[in-house]
């Protein structure tokens, strides 16, 4: 069917209707993709398979998917020797084995659909790898202390360190005559440096480094003496978490690598039953049956 019938039946128009109810980017556009085919063999096999999501929608109206996270760019990097994932990527990739494990379960036993065996047989359940993804990254995209012990001990070390250096400044600042000080002063970070607000007519006094000044220009930001070789100590601290963290997210990025080719088969099947439950929604709003 050439394109001119397609824009003449609005076939645009009704994809865009039916990729409203997928879950996530990626089966709207495997939906968007959809043609008209007239191989039977293929039309069927579809119809099939919609018509069998239907049933699982009409038996449990309440239940959906879930959305997929879209990890295109996490499996074209898992092809390449040495490349390491970045945290978010990595939790990504532990939301789709969630997604995949979930799946799996509601489409087994008891709830089984022979019409989506093209589904169920790409799907994975990684639940030892999915465990350690979700325990090495938090929601937000962040290692967790929980993903090392050195990872957890460094950490101890910055906390202790920040705390030291907040107690220096603080006590620096009760030395300072008042004719120095700011109203509420108090510590303070400016460019990744602890520092004191202090009246500018106050700097010969404090010495240290100027990092930021007030828009007036009144108030200096200023590191003191004291703090400079605490926060270094602590720069190095930070030098080492992040040392860490990249050993960590390399190891990762190893263990899920091992699994590529499962993890993009259950990413594509999930799309593609992403895609057969929109069209399956579609169907049950409109009170479409599949012709014979």
């Amino acid at each position: 069917m050439n394109d001119h019938a397609l824009e003449v039946l609005e076939f645009e128009r009704v994809l865009e209707r039916v990729d409203l109810r997928a879950a996530s980017e990626p089966g709207r556009a495997r939906t968007r993709s959809l043609r008209p085919s007239i191989d039977p063999t293929y039309v069927k096999r579809e119809l099939d398979r919609v018509t069998a999501v239907q049933r699982l929608v009409e038996d449990r109206p309440e239940w959906a998917p879930g959305p997929i996270p879209d990890v295109g760019e996490e499996m074209a990097q898992l092809r390449v020797d040495g490349a390491v994932l970045e945290s978010i990527g990595v939790h990504r990739l532990g939301v789709l084995l969630g997604r995949s494990r979930g799946l799996l379960r509601s489409l087994s036993g008891e709830n089984a659909f022979p019409e989506l065996g093209s589904v169920t047989e790409r799907l994975v359940d990684l639940n030892d790898l999915e465990d350690l993804l979700h325990r090495s990254v938090d929601e937000e995209g962040a290692v967790s202390s929980r993903a090392s012990r050195e990872l957890k001990q460094i950490r101890d070390r910055l906390r202790g360190a920040q705390t030291r250096i907040v107690r220096k400044l603080e006590a620096f600042l009760g030395t300072l005559p008042d004719r120095f000080l700011v109203g509420d002063a108090s510590v303070t970070i400016r460019e990744g440096r602890y520092v004191i607000p202090v009246r500018r007519e106050g700097k010969g006094e404090v010495g240290g480094i100027v990092h930021d000044e007030s828009q007036t220009g009144a108030t200096l930001y200023i590191e003191p003496p004291v703090a400079i070789e605490a926060t270094n100590e602590l720069r190095g601290l930070e030098r080492e978490e992040a040392r860490e963290i990249r050993r960590i997210l390399g190891e990762l990025t190893e263990r899920v690598a091992a699994h590529r080719l499962e993890v993009k088969g259950a990413f594509d099947a999930l799309v593609d039953f992403d895609s057969l439950h929109a069209r399956a929604r579609a169907a049950r709003t409109w009170k479409a049956t599949a012709p014979d």
